[in-house]
């Protein structure tokens, strides 16, 4: 009937369906929840109660872009109507030059390591790991037809990735010999030339990966 309403009086009905339903909000309960996940892969560890407030407040005392820089804990009634000004009414000056459209560099070389992101899923928790554990390489990149960098990548065995990929799909890391690779479970144990040791399923990485380390290699964390 209310479609029918709208109709008849000439109104178009529009319908929000995007997941963002109030994004100030929404937008600080997102940094609250990856400020919140990055404690939980530090200390390995799900209870935050205890250090809710001071995330709350390192927050609060962080400078914000949509602030102009400054942090949310500054703003008062004394400077809220500069603040307000600030955010929505400041005029940007008309530039009198012809901008012109500069071709995208790239952000990552071949060789370079990286991780890929997770595809968002509709209930995915934004504490929830955004990258993947395993690390692959870049193995060639190129322009779209759009002039947008996209990438090819191989994993650590050489073997090709399917598809292409974006930078903002993309994380560089650096891994080396002295890099603390987590461990899923232990598969099993050996001993070799009176030295132990233990196949280990990495965190994150496929069942090709498993491999032998020198038990006094692995360290509880």
């Amino acid at each position: 009937m209310f479609k029918q309403y709208c109709k008849k009086e000439g109104i178009q009905l529009f319908f929000a369906l995007n997941e963002t339903k109030a994004n100030y909000a929404e937008r600080y309960i997102q940094t609250l929840k990856k400020r919140l996940y990055r404690y939980f892969t530090h200390f390995q560890k799900y209870t935050y109660i205890d250090i809710l407030q001071d995330v709350v407040q390192s927050i609060n005392e962080t400078p914000n872009r949509s602030l102009n820089g400054r942090t949310p804990a500054s703003v008062n009634k004394e400077n809220e109507e500069e603040v307000r000004l600030d955010a929505y009414l400041a005029r940007r000056k008309e530039s009198k030059k012809t901008v012109t459209k500069k071709r995208k560099r790239y952000d990552f070389k071949i060789g370079d390591q990286v991780r890929i992101t997770h595809l968002k899923r509709t209930f995915q928790r934004e504490y929830d790991q955004t990258y993947t554990e395993e690390v692959f390489v870049i193995r060639n990149r190129m322009m779209s037809q759009d002039g947008v960098p996209i990438y090819k990548l191989k994993d650590m065995m050489d073997e090709s990735i399917q598809g292409s990929f974006y930078v903002s799909e993309l994380q560089k890391v650096h891994k080396d010999e002295d890099t603390v690779w987590r461990i899923e479970k232990i598969l099993k144990r050996r001993t070799v030339r009176g030295k132990r040791e233990a196949l280990v399923r990495w965190l994150g990485w496929p069942k090709k990966f498993d491999s032998w380390v020198p038990q006094k290699d692995i360290k509880d964390v």
